[in-house]
């Protein structure tokens, strides 16, 4: 068993984290838990038969906790990732640390010197349907040509996890499918349910022709609902070289290709957050699994913030090249 330690206790502890962890025993564990509030930590603790720690560096310290998950930040900021690197305590991370790039490139700066794995909670990027598209788009799609991509939003505008910014999270989902980064986002005309951008994204290693994306951001006056698995990407289409997908929710897709087309319902399937864990835990055991890191997670958070300016000034907005 691999034995974790919980820093705090949020939200997405009993609607995500909670459920996936139990599915995966006794290949994970929790072996320790620090929180402000301590009667938060009270039945966590009994259910795993942990310890409640009262200090947040007893707990990074402890040789009986081989990674952390830093599920609620509010009290803490950036502190428990920067204890993390001085332990060199490998750390998954599940609430916005902070909203000024400078400093998360800080942070992942002192993870590099250090040597620490900083892993982003960037769900969308491990929903069954998402995990289904690479598959396709390697084995029958081929490369996507342009992307049509709904992302729903609560009435607060914001999101649970690592990437609180909308319009950040589509950005990543669109690189993650496309393998290219953003170049310029563009305004389109908004309407009353949301607005749109326009995403050029930059050519592929064979130079290629790049893919488009229209980003639709779509308000909700609910909160995201817990059955969406942790993603908040709604709807997406996907019109590839050989053929189309299309996306509905985190465990639906639909494709076609050539003489061939499928329905698939992929509810049986693993959970975002459990795929996410399983390979957190193999990264931490020493696996060469493909994460990425704190330094992607600053990226999107910049390609969003760009994405934001760009809304505001109705204007084109050209990104970074990195």
């Amino acid at each position: 068993m691999l034995p974790l330690g919980l820093i705090g206790l949020g939200p997405q502890w009993s609607i995500l984290y909670k459920p996936a962890l139990q599915r995966l025993r006794p290949r994970l564990g929790v072996r320790g838990v620090f929180t402000p509030i301590a009667t938060h930590a009270q039945a966590c603790c009994q259910e795993w038969e942990c310890e409640l720690w009262d200090s947040l560096g007893a707990l990074l310290a402890s040789p009986e906790v081989r990674a952390v998950i830093v599920l609620d930040a509010n009290w803490f900021g950036t502190v428990p990732v920067e204890f993390a690197c001085s332990h060199g305590k490998p750390v998954l991370v599940s609430d916005a640390l902070a909203d000024q790039p400078l400093r998360l490139r800080e942070l992942a700066r002192l993870a590099d010197d250090t040597g620490t794995m900083v892993i982003p909670d960037l769900l969308h990027r491990h929903s069954p349907a998402t995990t289904r598209l690479r598959e396709l788009l390697a084995t029958r799609l081929g490369k996507p040509r342009s992307i049509e991509c709904e992302v729903v939003v609560g009435p607060t505008g914001r999101l649970p996890g690592f990437l609180s910014d909308p319009w950040a999270v589509a950005l990543d989902w669109c690189h993650a499918i496309t393998g290219t980064v953003p170049l310029r986002v563009e305004p389109t005309q908004s309407t009353d349910a949301g607005e749109s951008l326009l995403v050029q994204f930059g050519p592929f290693a064979d130079r290629s022709l790049p893919p488009l994306a229209r980003v639709t951001l779509l308000r909700s006056t609910c909160n995201l609902n817990p059955d969406s698995g942790g993603t908040p990407v709604a709807r997406v289409r996907v019109v590839c070289e050989r053929g189309v997908a299309d996306l509905r929710g985190p465990d639906q897709i639909s494709w076609q290709s050539g003489g061939t087309q499928a329905d698939e319902r992929l509810g049986g399937e693993r959970s975002a957050v459990e795929l996410l864990l399983d390979l957190f835990a193999r990264r931490v055991r020493g696996g060469l699994i493909p994460l990425p890191e704190l330094e992607l997670g600053v990226r999107s958070q910049e390609w969003g913030l760009a994405a934001q300016a760009a809304l505001a000034s109705g204007q084109l907005c050209l990104l970074e090249r990195r």
